[in-house]
């Protein structure tokens, strides 16, 4: 998630409303026309499916309901009279029910008594709204009895939190854990039951001893009645905070309420290893260098020059690449360096930042010329062009990096030197 992107999802209310009625009623055995009378209107969430009484009667409902009821007793009406149950909307003015009908068609002479039952329901093309409601009951076309009630919002809870070393786009945990490397991103990730507006959660990222590492807010803005997640995410390394291995936790907050406060680690791994003993070896140049476990190499090759390309196993903002050639023709190598930098800081149209060189000697013992070139784009990332120039028996060996310094740095520094330290003549 983007943080800030957090599904925000839109449910859209539509004005159809699948409607359901039903009657129960018994023949009045009379002498003459009976007392026609109606009872109040009940207005319940469930009835029992062969007398149409009420169950679990209520004056508010979550706008999470299935359905709701209207009931109203009668007795004394004949089965040519007419009944109708109205619903309005009173906060949007709209009419979603409106059902007349006859008491018993079949028997139109005959009086009756019973209960008569509506409801409006949810379904997957329907919600029913927020707001409150008017439900009014008439005989023959003349008002008899009303009744109201209030659907509401319902107030959000978190069912469950997790964290995790990757979510899916749902923001879902795909990874749980409660370790991390250095070099990865904790996301925790908050589970509810609803995402209802107005409503803000807030992670607070903090070290063992309490000192705060970074606090982030999101405030739900779309209303969406199903089990949801809502996540949080720390980086790790390249972040605006350096995090260091060790015990930290995350508190996480409903509407300024701790929830409650969890705990995860934080752990140095290698950020680049050889153990797989990838070797890429060169007769005509005599060399082999070694390549990181699980990154992979694509080799070009003319009569004067070899090139290894190592590409990291994922998608990531850097370039390695390392070559060898006759060392006569990049001679001097600032200047080589220098016009390879200025080409490619152009094309990236790159704002020169600094310039810092060095000599130093390999793990092999070999004397090396080490240039980095410091640039910033146009969205003020900072990104670096490292070389490394060996020379040994007239040929020269060069290991070039381009990076994202600000996000791949360390990585790309682990990578750059352990490969450079595997490097042996033949």
């Amino acid at each position: 998630m983007q943080k800030t992107n957090l599904k925000k999802l839109v449910i859209t209310l539509l004005i159809f409303m699948l409607i359901i009625t039903a009657g129960f009623c018994t023949v009045l055995i009379t002498c003459g026309p009976p007392k026609l009378a109606f009872e109040q209107i009940i207005i319940y969430k469930d009835i029992k499916k062969d007398t149409n009484e009420p169950i679990n009667p209520k004056s508010e409902f979550e706008i999470t309901s299935k359905q709701i009821y209207a009931t109203i007793k009668y007795t004394g009406a004949k089965g040519s009279d007419s009944w109708q149950f109205k619903w309005a909307n009173l906060d949007t003015g709209e009419i979603v029910l409106d059902s007349t009908k006859k008491y018993n068609e079949s028997q139109p002479e005959a009086y009756f008594q019973g209960i008569i039952a509506s409801n409006i329901v949810t379904t997957d093309e329907a919600k029913i709204f927020q707001g409150t409601y008017k439900v009014e009951y008439y005989h023959n076309g003349e008002l008899k009895q009303s009744s109201s009630f209030k659907v509401v919002k319902p107030e959000i809870q978190i069912l469950e939190f997790s964290t995790a070393s990757e979510i899916d786009i749902k923001g879902a945990p795909v990874t749980k854990t409660e370790q991390f490397n250095i070099n990865q991103i904790v996301y925790a990730c908050v589970k509810l039951d609803y995402l209802v507006t107005g409503n803000i959660l807030k992670a607070i990222w903090k070290k063992a001893d309490d000192s705060l590492i970074e606090e982030e807010e999101i405030e739900i803005t779309s209303d969406y009645y199903e089990p949801s997640y809502i996540w949080f995410s720390l980086e790790l390394s390249g972040g605006l905070t350096p995090i260091e291995p060790g015990a930290h936790k995350v508190e996480i907050y409903l509407n300024d309420n701790l929830y409650d406060t969890f705990d995860f680690e934080v752990i140095m791994e290698a950020l680049a290893t050889f153990n797989q003993g990838t070797i890429f070896s060169d007769n005509e140049f005599g060399f082999s260098i070694g390549i990181p476990d699980n990154w992979s190499y694509q080799e070009e090759k003319s009569n004067d020059l070899v090139s290894i390309s190592i590409i990291p196993p994922e998608d990531a903002p850097a370039e390695f690449v390392f070559m060898a050639t006759g060392a006569a023709a990049i001679k001097p190598y600032d200047d080589f360096i220098k016009q390879e930098v200025e080409k490619v800081a152009k094309e990236k149209n790159w704002t020169f930042a600094d310039l810092i060189a060095r000599d130093y000697n390999l793990k092999n013992g070999t004397p090396t010329r080490e240039i980095m070139y410091l640039y910033t784009d146009s969205s003020n990332k900072n990104w670096a062009i490292a070389y490394s120039i060996i020379e040994y028996k007239d040929n020269a060996y060069i290991y070039k990096v381009i990076v994202d310094d600000q996000v791949y740095g360390d990585i790309a520094e682990a990578v750059y030197y352990g490969m450079l330290d595997t490097l042996i003549f033949k």
